[in-house]
């Protein structure tokens, strides 16, 4: 409060001072503002401080994509081709990737060595595999692809391989199959049942087809699709 902020009201403080029975002039009530006025200075709360803004920080920037010799797709590749298998989990793809010699590495693989020999082994010429006539639908033809590289081996007795390699193409649910290697009790043929088709494995010395018998003792693929 400045002085002439006290006097202007001077006449109310006159009239508190006569309220009290005592007379003040203009000139003491002057020096009592001079008294007073030291203290409503000490007394004024300081003002309040000027909030200081917090800086907002700035992140890190990503680190760099790390440059790898195989993409993953290529060691999923590698793991097909070589080892007939899927990967144990994409923590091992990813190592994989960083590897310069991961696809030597893995081809000359003890398990790469051993699936090269089952595969020979169990591999009959496609020129061997007999089929009915031409197959037409999705599941149908990758069927008889399967078929044709002779998973099932050359008696036929090997379906279940076949159907297990089926159903990592995720086909949909017309793919889910089941093979018998004897349908319809020991004599049966082998056999593969599906929802809309099922095969059968044929001996040609059985007649009938549209093979003739040649008499080699082979046998073909036979399809029947439902309805």
């Amino acid at each position: 409060m400045a002085l002439s902020d006290y006097l202007k009201d001077f006449s109310l403080v006159e009239a508190a001072f006569s309220r009290q029975g005592l007379a003040i002039t203009l000139p003491q009530a002057e020096a009592i503002a001079l008294e007073l006025l030291p203290l409503f200075a000490a007394n004024k709360p300081a003002p309040a401080p000027v909030p200081v803004p917090v800086p907002v920080p700035t992140p890190p920037p990503p680190p760099p994509v790390e440059a790898t010799p195989y993409t993953l797709d290529q060691i999923r590749g590698f793991y097909e081709k070589y080892l007939g298998r899927e990967p144990e989990s994409e923590a091992i793809v990813e190592e994989w990737s960083r590897n310069p010699k991961a696809e030597e590495n893995i081809a000359h693989s003890t398990e790469a060595i051993q699936y090269s020999q089952y595969t020979a082994a169990h591999t009959v010429p496609h020129t061997s595999v007999l089929f009915d006539h031409d197959w037409t639908g999705t599941v149908p033809t990758a069927l008889r692809t399967l078929l044709a590289m002779g998973l099932a081996g050359p008696d036929g007795s090997n379906g279940q391989a076949v159907i297990d390699k089926l159903q990592t193409y995720d086909l949909g649910p017309d793919a889910n199959g089941e093979f018998q290697p004897h349908h319809n009790g020991p004599a049966g043929l082998p056999t593969y049942g599906f929802p809309k088709f099922y095969v059968s494995y044929v001996p040609l010395s059985a007649g009938g087809g549209p093979i003739p018998d040649d008499g080699s003792g082979r046998s073909y693929y036979q399809i029947v699709v439902f309805g």
